[in-house]
This record gives C-alpha cells, structure tokens and sequence, in this order.
C-alpha cells in the first residue's frame, strides 16, 4: 500500500472527513494568521497608538 493509497483511505475516501479537515484548517490558518498580523500591525506602529500616546502623557 503507498502513501497515496494510505492517505487516500485515511482523509479523502469520505466526504466528512475531508469537509471537516478543510473547516478545521481554514479556522487554525484564521487564528494563526489574525494573530500574527496583529503582532506585525502593533509593531509596525508603535508608539503611534492611543494607549502609546496615553503613557507617553501620563494620562488617566
């Protein structure tokens, strides 16, 4: 049995299985992407937020 069979009989043979892999995987890629690009956002902008500015004046 190949590796192509093996998988075949594991993921792609019923179609629950496959839908849910697809699901699954596009809301692991969301989180995983959301996350780091609010990481990039925060830091390509820092020290130009509200809260940044808010610190910056000692502001309540």
């Amino acid at each position: 049995m190949s590796l192509g069979s093996s998988i075949y009989q594991l993921a792609f043979k019923r179609n629950s299985v496959y839908i849910t892999g697809i699901i699954t995987g596009a809301f692991i890629f969301e989180k995983v992407f959301d996350s780091s690009m609010d990481g990039l956002f925060a830091k390509l902008n820092e020290g130009k937020s509200f809260e940044d500015l808010k610190k910056a004046r000692n502001l309540q």
